[in-house]
């Protein structure tokens, strides 16, 4: 076993006769998961990927098995960042920017017109909902309900997301779990892994994701913040991602970063906070807030 998800999933490592690994088995929980539909996903986003100029590959699925709710996923080559004893987190998030910027500009025309509310068989990518707007206020009011301490504070996040973000542009094939250990470094090859939550989207709702989870990583004492202007590590560390992505495509606006951050904050970082009973996010849930409010407030690097 290499991964346990608590009620959702269980991901195995298929050995041959060697020890070498051939194949990677994810066993899911919930009956409401499609695994046909993830294995046309999986194809779909390898082979877009294949045809890229840059150095970036995903796994593809390789087939069925007897039991309906495994997904068969060949292994791929490299090292996780943090498997190095000297593991380089800077140049691990110049190199996951410009891997999701190889992913969003893989986006087709076919894709984007086969854009719907859920996959499906043939491969067609679901329409990415998490940072919806009207799912990030109900966020902001289930916080606001479980931690009452707090509800002023989230309920004015929910006021000012509500409106929606900037020049969203238009939808690109997303990662949906946009975090460096999902990436695999194999000298000049990146590898993107665990595409489950992929979709169609705009494209800072993958980068809101990541910035999001250094702001959340800062408060947790993960790292350090530094000052308000975005400097210290966790300035550092978003430049860097946002500097890979940047060499591969242009950034979203800046106001649209902004709110993709914030919301991810709300939607993802605080509220599984409070649904997951994360105890040492839940002693900072104020400061989480705080530090979506001045992700949507200020400006400069998220």
């Amino acid at each position: 076993m290499v991964e346990y998800a608590p009620e959702r999933s269980v991901t195995l490592r298929a050995l041959d006769d060697d020890r070498m690994t051939v194949a990677y088995a994810k066993a899911y929980a919930m009956p409401a998961t499609s695994v046909a539909a993830l294995s046309a996903r999986y194809r779909r986003i390898s082979a877009a990927l294949q045809r890229s100029d840059w150095p970036v590959s995903a796994p593809t699925s390789l087939g069925s098995v007897a039991d309906p709710r495994v997904l068969l996923l060949e292994p791929m080559p490299g090292r996780r960042w943090g498997d190095s004893p000297n593991a380089d987190l800077v140049q691990t998030l110049r190199r996951l920017g410009a891997a999701i910027a190889t992913l969003h500009d893989s986006t087709d025309a076919q894709a984007v017109g086969g854009i719907r509310d859920s996959a499906d068989a043939h491969g067609w990518l679901p329409r990415f909902a998490r940072l919806d707007v009207a799912r990030v206020v109900h966020s902001a009011q289930l916080v606001a309900v479980a931690r009452p301490d707090v509800a002023p504070h989230a309920l004015r996040l929910a006021h000012l997301l509500s409106g929606g973000p900037v020049d969203a542009g238009p939808p690109v094939l997303l990662h949906g779990d946009c975090h460096p250990k999902n990436i695999l470094l194999d000298g000049d090859q990146v590898a993107l892994l665990d595409l489950d939550q992929s979709g169609l989207g705009p494209a800072a709702a993958d980068l809101g994701s990541l910035l999001a989870r250094l702001r959340h990583g800062a408060v947790l004492g993960e790292h350090s913040e530094g000052g308000g202007d975005g400097a210290g590590e966790t300035g550092e560390l978003a430049s860097a991602f946002l500097t890979g992505y940047a060499e591969v495509r242009s950034l979203p606006s800046a106001g649209c970063l902004r709110w993709h951050t914030a919301a991810a904050l709300v939607a993802e970082r605080t509220l599984r906070a409070v649904n997951r009973v994360h105890l040492p996010a839940l002693e900072r849930l104020g400061d989480l807030l705080d530090a979506a409010e001045r992700s949507l407030r200020t400006g400069g690097t998220p």
